[in-house]
């Protein structure tokens, strides 16, 4: 859905809240109200509380989305962590982009560094 190299952060405090948001990896400068309108629907975002569900699964309640239907929905992920690289699998869910139809997410994602060191 998002190409081959997305753009995005996750973050995740000790505290237990999540915030990621996730934008194709090609996209052009919207020009139109058409082009903004479809900027919105190629976008993920939302934040939430989650809980850690072992061995390898975290739980979040949605508590801001940018897509309205995920709201006070759990959003349920299977984990691996390899080294610097979290690798998720989310269980079945739908997005703008997909309507009705149900899509299974998978994301590796990288540890940020610090760019001061």
């Amino acid at each position: 859905m998002f190409g081959s190299s997305p753009n995005g952060i996750l973050i995740l405090l000790p505290e237990g809240r999540m915030a990621a948001i996730m934008t194709p990896s090609e996209q052009k400068p919207p020009l139109t109200d058409a082009d903004r309108a479809r900027a919105y629907q190629e976008l993920i975002a939302y934040s939430g509380h989650y809980r850690l569900e072992p061995p390898n699964r975290f739980v979040t309640t949605v508590d801001v989305a940018w897509f309205q239907p995920w709201l006070e929905v759990e959003q349920a992920r299977s984990f691996d962590l390899d080294g610097e690289t979290l690798n998720i699998v989310s269980d079945a869910s739908t997005t703008p982009l997909t309507g009705d139809a149900k899509v299974v997410g998978v994301l590796s994602w990288r540890r940020e560094t610090d760019p001061e060191k």
